[in-house]
């Protein structure tokens, strides 16, 4: 008998056999960098149905079980114990030897059996280890459970299910450059794009030094916590403080926030070509804001020709702020600063922007020389 680590994958199920074995393999190394940044041992054998996790020290139980709760793709996981016998009677003493004092007769509980290619049914070996207990069988809310998964050769006996993030491995699904602020919004638009396996790079427009370097940490912090979740994050700083000042002195004010955004997402889109990404992300959730409107939401779509994804976009406030207290970054958001989009901000922005005059506004201020002239002052860094 020996401890593994039994992994569940879900979604990769649906994908044909070739795309699957892809996934698979990039969901082994997105694990083993991890193991490998926190010093652990540990073996992956990967079937059809299951990632198995061998050969690694008791102590190291707890890190692993972390790192496996926040990689995407692992759909649940259990810690169990391995017999090299799928036969009833074998897997039958050793329950009776190692798993008696689990359940008392005060509990109530279930056996909980999967059975494939050992020729019994499920039934059969539920019915027979329930009869060791003297607790009180209870299918539908039991206090304890004793899960048996025996399949050709070998048998797991586990007491535990716990869930993992599920969706698809990171880098599964193509690069992506997230437009990302000191807010809540975007970092949980990331968080979206990281769960269906997006490799993200992050983009963050400062004003610099019209406000304090606050908003760059405050990225910084939000993107180390996303360590856990990514391998290799790698974060653009791009310096916006001169762009938002010549919008502000060169057009109206209730023109403003619809032009910031479109010089963001061109500056994003070039950027996003030059690193490969398919996409660029925003934070962006329909009617949020003036910015966020349908009408001025299509001003600032047309403003690039890339795949613009908005994966908050049918949520609520109060829905973002619980998803971003799920994964540690509202905290973080909710520190104080001086934010990029609102330094220059007009007290009564327009909800119903026109494109034509946008675009009139665009061409007679030149906004684009100085958006190309500026990319030449960008900062990269590794978090």
């Amino acid at each position: 008998m020996e401890k593994i680590f039994l992994i569940r994958f879900n979604e990769i199920f649906l994908k044909s056999n070739g795309v699957a074995k892809s996934f698979l393999k990039i969901l082994r190394k997105n694990i083993q960098i991890q193991f490998k940044k926190h010093n652990l041992s540990g073996l992956i054998n990967i079937t059809n149905s299951r990632i198995f996790l061998t050969d690694f020290q008791e102590s190291e139980i707890d890190l692993i079980s972390n790192i496996l709760k926040n990689t995407f793709g692992i759909d649940s996981f259990s810690l169990v114990d391995k017999i090299n016998s799928s036969n009833q009677e074998d897997i039958f003493n050793f329950i009776k030897e190692k798993y008696i004092s689990y359940i008392s007769e005060n509990d109530t509980f279930k056996i909980k059996a999967r059975c494939v290619n050992v020729g019994y049914h499920t039934k059969d070996i539920e019915i027979k280890v329930a009869e060791l207990f003297k607790g009180k069988v209870n299918l539908s809310n039991p206090q304890k459970t004793i899960y048996i998964e025996a399949r050709d050769n070998m048998a797991y006996i586990f007491t535990e299910i716990i869930s993992g993030l599920s969706g698809l491995p990171v880098g599964s699904a193509g690069r992506n450059l997230v437009l990302i602020s000191g807010g809540i919004d975007s970092p949980v638009a990331s968080f979206m794009m990281l769960r269906r396996g997006c490799h993200n790079i992050y983009i963050h427009f400062h004003s610099f030094p019209y406000i304090s370097k606050r908003s760059i940490e405050k990225v910084k912090d939000i993107l180390a916590t996303f360590s856990k979740y990514q391998n290799e994050i790698k974060l653009i700083l791009f310096p916006f403080a001169e762009i938002q000042n010549h919008i502000k002195v060169s057009s109206h004010p209730k023109y403003r926030i619809v032009l910031y955004r479109r010089s963001m997402m061109r500056i994003a889109s070039m950027i996003a070509r030059n690193l490969k990404c398919k996409s660029i992300t925003t934070g962006e959730s329909l009617a949020q804001v003036s910015s966020q409107t349908l009408d001025n939401m299509a001003v600032i779509n047309n403003a690039v020709n890339i795949l613009a994804l908005r994966p908050l976009v049918g949520f609520n406030k109060n829905e973002i702020i619980n998803i971003a207290r799920n994964i540690g970054t509202i905290e973080i958001s909710n520190e104080q600063e001086e934010d990029t989009c609102t330094l220059f901000t007009p007290k009564h922005p327009n909800a119903g922007t026109s494109l034509k005059d946008i675009k009139v506004i665009e061409e007679s201020i030149n906004i684009e020389e100085l958006e190309i002239k500026l990319l030449e002052k960008i900062e990269v860094m590794n978090i």
